[in-house]
């Protein structure tokens, strides 16, 4: 199932896999998340946490949406790209998300110490093989 924000993107990667990748069990959702959010306004349907967006609403989601994420410093909870850090990990490059309080902190915080969740993850399992 594929789906983006208002199901442009996943009109044309649909058909590229089903033309050239020899996909043809692909689906996506009809108007992407905007317009399926249209239709469950209050709880989102089954639709957790908010999506990202590449413009000044840094993210929708239903009115009563959860913040399912985190912090990639402190782990309180916190939904908005509004930092502009990425992953410490050089072949990464993921946007991270980093809360207010965080971000305002004096001294800065040390951007080769901001990972985001899969490589926080990878990072982790090495040291866990390690020891």
């Amino acid at each position: 199932l594929m789906y983006c924000t208002g199901g442009v993107r996943c009109e044309r990667a649909s058909a590229y896999l089903r033309n050239r990748g020899g996909i043809e069990d692909v689906y996506q959702l009809e108007g992407g998340i905007h317009r399926y959010l249209e239709a469950f306004p209050q709880d989102g349907g089954f639709w957790v946490g908010k999506n990202y967006t590449f413009d000044k609403r840094f993210s929708h989601g239903a009115e009563n949406a959860t913040v399912i994420s985190t912090c990639v410093h402190c782990g309180s909870p916190w939904d908005r790209y509004q930092a502009q850090k990425v992953c410490a990990n050089s072949r990464c490059g993921m946007e991270v998300l980093l809360c207010r309080p965080c971000e305002r902190t004096k001294p800065a915080i040390a951007k080769d110490t901001l990972f985001c969740p899969l490589c926080s993850d990878k990072k982790k399992d090495k040291q866990t093989k390690r020891n």
